[in-house]
């Protein structure tokens, strides 16, 4: 209650608003029929402050669900290129090192082996967030619900004393004015593809082609909002993340592994370190932009030897796979040298520089203490490393050749800023008073965990909430 960003998004009330109905928003959802996965040992993102769960334990995630269930309406969720296994979030970090240990392995083929037996006798399971949305859409196809698709918002429609009595959507190209007695609620992402608004209200530099948000996050509904007189806040922030354009398919990757395994160290132009690379996602690519203010650091560089590539996933470059380390090259995406100068001078870094802080890392890494960042030093660090590298599991020298590095730019899972909402979702007007008969939740608004990040969930937990908190309140008036 007490951490973090004391904003106006960020208000006691409604910290407390959350907190409160988060739980009744789980179990009405539960009494509908979504089913839950109990996620244990996922710590928080901060586990040495007061109050925080180093060990886990508070996560929830969407159970599997088999997408053959929702027939033809499958067909409206976004797919990913290529089979993205159905996988619990605590399960991600050990498949991704699959090859770095035999316990490693036979982990992952225990994991594996019955999900690809299902995938064999027909079924189609997913998991994680695609799992949460296939399941809110099948309890709505359980009770017959209509759901247009292809119907941007174009506007709100105001009443005469300015509350908002409805909205004008294009319906597969015609236009139709829809009542709402109760209220409208918009809940339809942030901006994180306007390239026009992240030039005007984000940090630079910035580029839509860092985040991994799906085409058509344009802030439709933050303007339609903006339009009708309501506050914003955060329009300068996102969900901050590390994030690397894959090797082989030039897609965004959020590096959250890569970056915190050992044998690789993050740099910026001069070859210097300047954080904990393992430490929380969103606090990286701040410190890349706080960074950058002095020292070329956008992008920064994601720095690893031959032990780390034999080992460890580089997003779809898998371990130990030479070619795809070729291909990676050829692409001019990963860059590599027998020498620390060689690379240096391929990627533009200082080369004293950096041949210094790797020979200062190595040193530190044999020790086991980041004396400089503190990395490996809490629960959140550990998770991401790998166990069987002692003494720290997020530190290893970088000594055998040949060294590779690939640029890390300040991506994103969203944008954070939005329309200002009260503890009832209620959307707030610039003079603080509530704008009638109008609520907002999730990206569209202003996040109430202000400008941290404090756990996982911290997106798609407040949307659902607020979205709960908003319907409540309609229903009441």
């Amino acid at each position: 209650m007490q951490h973090g960003d004391p904003g106006p998004a960020s208000s006691i009330a409604r910290r407390t608003s959350f907190l409160d109905n988060a739980p009744r928003m789980v179990d009405f959802l539960k009494d509908q029929g979504l089913k839950w996965h109990y996620t244990r040992n996922y710590p928080d993102y901060y586990p040495n402050l007061p109050g925080a769960r180093g060990e886990g334990g508070r996560t929830l995630e969407p159970e599997f669900f088999d997408l053959n269930k929702l027939g033809n309406w499958r067909n409206w969720i976004l797919e990913r290129e290529g089979f993205v296994p159905p996988i619990h979030i605590y399960q991600a970090t050990r498949l991704t090192r699959a090859l770095a240990s035999f316990s490693d392995f036979l982990y992952a083929a225990r994991l594996m082996t019955p999900m690809l037996l299902r995938r064999a006798l027909g079924q189609d399971q997913t998991g994680l967030g695609k799992a949460l949305v296939a399941q809110l859409l099948y309890l709505n196809k359980q009770k017959d619900r209509e759901i247009w698709r292809n119907s941007p918002l174009v506007s709100l429609i105001p009443g005469s004393d300015g509350s908002i009595i409805g909205a004008t959507v294009n319906q597969n190209g015609t236009e139709r004015r829809i009542r709402a007695n109760r209220g409208v609620l918009l809940c339809a992402g942030g901006f994180a593809k306007n390239k026009q608004w992240r030039e005007k209200f984000g940090r630079q530099p910035a580029s839509v082609e860092w985040t991994s948000v799906p085409p058509g996050d344009h802030g439709d509904a933050i303007a339609a909002g903006m339009e009708v007189g309501a506050e914003t806040a955060l329009l300068d922030e996102a969900w901050w993340g590390p994030t690397i354009m894959d090797p082989l398919n030039g897609m965004p990757h959020f590096a959250v592994y890569e970056r915190s395994r050992p044998y690789s160290i993050i740099v910026d132009a001069k070859g210097k370190r300047f954080m904990n690379e393992a430490g929380s996602y969103t606090d990286t690519g701040r410190i890349m932009y706080e960074r950058h203010k002095e020292v070329s650091a956008v992008p920064s560089w994601l720095v690893m030897d031959l032990k780390y590539l034999d080992r460890y996933m580089l997003s779809s470059v898998t371990a130990r796979s030479k070619d795809k380390r070729k291909r990676a090259e050829a692409a001019g995406t990963l860059f590599s040298s027998d020498t620390l100068t060689g690379l240096a001078q391929k990627i533009g870094v200082d080369g004293e520089g950096l041949s210094k802080t790797v020979k200062r890392w190595n040193a530190m890494s044999e020790k086991g203490v980041d004396e400089d960042f503190g990395r490996g030093g809490n629960a959140y660090d550990t998770f991401f490393g790998d166990p069987k590298i002692k003494p720290n599991p997020n530190m290893g020298p970088i000594n055998k050749p040949p060294y590779y590095a690939i640029k890390l730019y300040p991506g994103d899972l969203g944008t954070k800023g939005g329309l200002l909402t009260d503890e009832l979702s209620r959307v707030l007007k610039k003079d603080g008073s509530v704008c009638k008969g109008l609520y907002g939740a999730g990206n569209t608004t202003a996040s109430v965990m202000g400008k941290t990040y404090l756990g996982a969930g911290s997106t798609l937990g407040p949307a659902l909430t607020f979205s709960y908190i908003a319907v409540n309140h309609m229903a009441s008036g």
